[in-house]
């Protein structure tokens, strides 16, 4: 085993068990770190950050030459399948450079990738080769013409794109040259068939992280892969299925087959060697990975794996393999030696692959713990959001966690020694959750510490049960909560009791908690569909459930809710922000897209910074979201990554917080006016949420809104702001119908007022009729209660034999006229209290009877027609006179009774008169002479 490290030195180790203890050859080969290393059967070829290849001889360690030196730190090595070539791959160049070993004079220039290349691969047996770059683009190149170099196939985005000079993605050639295996996108390694450049198989759901490296066995019966968090895999390419995994205590940097034993090694980034003997089990059903597989047989299948099922011939496999369209071929030998010569991927790909229509029947989406980060450079993100920073450094014994705050008037930062080295933690606005995940000696804990606290001993710990391992955790205010291995979603309070348990899919992609809710999201059984449940921990219900309508392909990178009105919100793969309108009404859930992921903030390498919303994605930066407001949404911002899918995470030391106005994907969004709707719509939705009942009726009266919430007031304020901007570029564009129709969204009286004076102003005067019809529908309540109809009130009509007269005193059988005197006033109470006047549109005249309309004709006869009545009755003292109209005839007396209801009218004129008479201390009287 050849290796080459950061300590500029190359060693070799014997990996015969005998031979372990004997002292490894060192050679300092190069004046900086090693990044890479090629051998062949009496040469080691060495790349490192000093810019230079070297060859060295094997084993005597002799330099011989250096046959390259390029303008940037070497990222890969390899040498073709005769022995003749070397590839050469490094950081900040866009071109593959092979080097003759032999006469290094002789080079190709491969130019095609527009990122620097992360790793390359030569065919076994054909003049070929691979190479990924760091967009995630394969580009397959044939050099059997010297002179003329191509590319003859490109696989754009294949791979997870990353730019860091950490990274590596190294792709693998099957020894027999008819397969080639990709660590892909979700953690997986695809496996391609190089005759039609289709997907022929996917090895999934192993990995917690993306797949650095994989490597066949020498017979390709076997592949194993590993990622940068010390994960492993071995897998069994005939059923695909893995033979063993774990995972490693530090990050795994590279691994290779023994071409000639049953060997495995790994090194580590803590540059660790660890060799593996017996790797495949010496069992009848398992071929070892050294022993070539003779032609025409084919492996015998492992009973346990494919749970006692006998294996179907080569015919049914073939026919099944055809019907499904997954791997074109020309012909069914083709079929039959991908079964026998290669040891059969094909079995078991129809549950895995596409069928005929070209769509993905299954999609694994990996588990995020949102707002955290896996550990690079030994330190990690554990949880970030508007509150504040949890990271980690890890001290190989122990971690060092720091948790600081973005108010440093709000909380302290702080920082302790963690012996239980938490792998997760959620911060809300009382304290910190952490949680550990199990190992095969310890079992999952979660541990809770507030901030401060009136009572002692306030922090506590759980210690899960030993099988049931820690997923998911994440905090509220008020409560707690995790997601086990064993479907249980668990409930606690801030002060550690443990409140509910309730059963849930432990396929978990994400747990959020803010408010009262936990939002968990998890992956259905069977195919592309992500599920949602929304859980109120202090009423113990189900708000919400349903599926989350994304394209197929699409993940989720964040979850979380809203820092002020707490809705629930989503941040899918495309770059689009979702959030869950009416949230708060059950079985009433719909999520809205409140951000356009084709549009982003400018490159912060830029001197000056535009605030354009309409500002295009830069290809050199990328966006990771840790929360969002109402009004504003709240990211991080990376530099010098590129916008893929999955976006890369950030890594020390932590980029700035951004923040980015939202927009909604509405239609003409250039338009000013279509700006203006796209506010109108936001605020509308969110000032919704925000209401404890979004389906209350709007108040209709002046005292309804005189008792509505004075926030909600406002909320309805700024929308009837943003509608009658709306409603004038209407009017402007002469688009009366749509004017109208906005003004069936205005809220309150005062802006329907507002609606009327735009339309006259713009001479519409039939929109203004139209709009106070509007505004009497939306009023009507409020329009009885304030002003009451002007109508007369009527009692019952007398009887009809009764005649209504004026009463008088009893006088001689004859008098002489009487004329309008004067009469000595003594002041009292002022005219006015003394007059009863009719309103606005009645008649003067006061009614002998509130209940005998008749005319004063009639009225008048029917009093001198009982006047010989009356006289043979004894006097009656009449009542006080009641004036009604100075200048008229006084009346007798009227009853009091018999007085009709009176609306008061303007008494400008009444009090002139009244001011008069006073001032000359005389009152004219008007009198009524009734004739014999």
């Amino acid at each position: 085993i050849i290796t080459g490290g950061a300590d500029f030195l190359v060693r070799s180790f014997e990996t015969a068990p005998e031979a372990r203890d004997r002292e490894t050859q060192t050679m300092e080969a190069q004046s900086d770190s090693i990044t890479c290393l090629a051998v062949t059967d009496h040469a080691v070829i060495v790349g490192s950050e000093d810019r230079t290849v070297v060859v060295y001889d094997y084993p005597s360690f002799e330099y011989q030459s250096m046959i390259a030196r390029t303008t940037a730190p070497v990222r890969d090595l390899e040498v073709s399948s005769d022995r003749e070539w070397v590839g050469i791959a490094c950081d900040e160049e866009e071109t593959l450079l092979m080097v003759r070993i032999n006469n290094i004079s002789q080079t190709l220039r491969l130019k095609g990738h527009t990122r620097s290349i992360h790793s390359l691969t030569f065919h076994p047996a054909e003049p070929r080769l691979a190479s990924v770059d760091g967009e995630g683009t394969v580009r397959i190149w044939d050099y059997s013409d010297l002179s003329h170099p191509t590319c003859i196939k490109t696989l754009p985005c294949v791979t997870p794109g990353n730019k860091s000079e950490s990274s590596t993605c190294k792709l693998q050639w099957h020894p027999r040259g008819q397969w080639l295996a990709i660590p892909t996108h979700n953690n997986d390694v695809t496996i391609y068939d190089t005759s039609t450049w289709k997907s022929a198989a996917c090895l999934a759901k192993q990995h917690q992280a993306p797949v650095s490296r994989c490597d066949w066995s020498s017979n390709g019966a076997y592949l194993v892969s590993i990622d940068p968090e010390g994960g492993f895999v071995i897998w069994d390419t005939l059923k695909q299925t893995p033979i063993f995994h774990d995972k490693h205590q530090a990050g795994l940097s590279h691994v290779a087959w023994n071409p000639k034993g049953n060997i495995l090694a790994m090194t580590d980034v803590q540059g660790m060697l660890t060799i593996w003997d017996d790797v495949i089990p010496n069992a009848n059903d398992l071929v070892l990975p050294h022993i070539p597989i003779a032609s025409g047989s084919a492996v015998k299948p492992n009973s346990n794996l494919l749970a006692s099922t006998a294996k179907p011939d080569i015919a049914s496999v073939k026919d099944k393999v055809a019907s499904l369209a997954i791997i074109a071929s020309d012909s069914d030998s083709d079929i039959e030696d991908f079964i026998v010569h290669d040891n059969g991927i094909a079995d078991g790909i129809e549950d895995r692959r596409t069928r005929s229509s070209g769509k993905s029947e299954s999609f694994d989406h990996p588990y995020f713990q949102p707002g955290s980060t896996p550990f690079a450079l030994n330190r990690c993100i554990l949880a970030y959001n508007m509150i504040g920073i949890v990271s980690a450094i890890d001290h190989d014994t122990h971690n060092t966690i720091n948790v600081d705050f973005h108010d440093k008037a709000l909380h302290r930062s702080f920082h302790f020694t963690d012996h239980y080295k938490f792998s997760m933690a959620s911060l809300s606005e009382r304290g910190v959750l952490f949680g550990t995940e199990a190992t095969a000696d310890e079992p999952s804990l979660i541990s809770y510490r507030p901030y401060e606290s009136w009572a002692a001993n306030s922090d506590w710990l759980y210690r899960l049960p030993m099988g049931e391992e820690l997923l998911a955790l994440s905090m509220t205010s008020t409560h707690s909560a995790i997601v086990t291995s064993q479907g249980f979603l668990r409930v606690f309070t801030s002060s550690g009791l443990q409140l509910a348990i309730y059963t849930i899919s432990p396929d978990i992609v994400c747990l959020a908690g803010g408010g009262p809710n936990f939002l968990v999201v998890y992956q259905g059984g069977s195919g592309t569909s992500l599920y949602y449940r929304l859980f109120d921990a202090e009423k113990k219900v189900l708000s919400q459930q349903g599926a989350i309508p994304l394209p197929e392909e699409v993940g989720l990178q964040w979850a979380g809710f809203s820092d002020d009105t707490d809705i629930p919100a989503l941040y899918d793969t495309r770059g689009n922000l979702l959030v869950l309108d009416k949230f708060r009404l059950p079985g009433q859930g719909q999520w809205v897209p409140i951000w356009d992921g084709s549009v982003t903030i400018p490159s912060a390498d830029e001197e000056q910074l535009t605030h354009d919303p309409n500002a295009r994605v830069q290809s050199d930066q990328w966006l990771w979201v840790v929360g969002f407001s109402s009004t504003q949404s709240q990211r991080r911002r990376g530099l010098r990554y590129t916008l893929r899918r999955p976006p890369p995470v950030p890594v020390v030391p932590r980029p700035l917080l951004t923040q980015l106005d939202l927009r909604m994907p509405l239609l003409n969004h250039d338009a000013a006016v279509s700006q203006l709707e796209e506010r109108l719509l936001r605020a509308s939705l969110f000032a919704i949420n925000q209401r404890t009942d979004p389906l209350a009726p709007e108040p209709n009266s002046q005292a309804a809104l005189s008792a509505t919430d004075p926030a909600v007031l406002r909320e309805f304020l700024q929308e009837d702001k943003l509608t009658l901007q709306l409603i004038q570029a209407a009017c402007k564009a002469d688009r009366i119908y749509r004017a109208l129709d906005l003004t069936s969204l205005l809220h309150l009286p005062k802006s329907i007022d507002a609606a009327v004076k735009i339309a006259m102003f713009h001479r519409y005067p039939t929109l203004a009729e139209r709009i106070n019809l509007v505004k009497q529908t939306k009023f009507i309540d409020d329009e009885e209660s304030l002003n009451p109809p002007v109508t007369q009130s009527y009692r019952n009509p007398p009887p009809a034999s009764t005649t209504m007269i004026y009463p008088r005193s009893p006088r001689p059988a004859r008098e002489p006229p009487v004329t309008q005197s004067a009469v000595e006033y003594t002041p009292g109470p002022s005219l006015n209290s003394a007059l009863n006047r009719p309103a606005p549109g009645q008649s003067r005249r006061a009614p002998v009877d509130d209940s005998d309309v008749r005319s004063p004709m009639s009225s008048r006869m029917g009093g001198m027609a009982a006047q010989s009545e009356l006289a043979s009755e004894s006097p009656r003292k009449p009542t006080s006179i009641v004036s009604r109209n100075p200048f008229a005839v006084k009346k007798p007396v009227v009853a009091a009774a018999l007085e009709p209801e009176v609306i008061p009218r303007g008494n400008s004129f009444f009090n002139a008169v009244d001011h008069l008479m006073q001032s000359k201390g005389m009152l004219l009287v008007p009198l009524l002479l009734v004739g014999s």
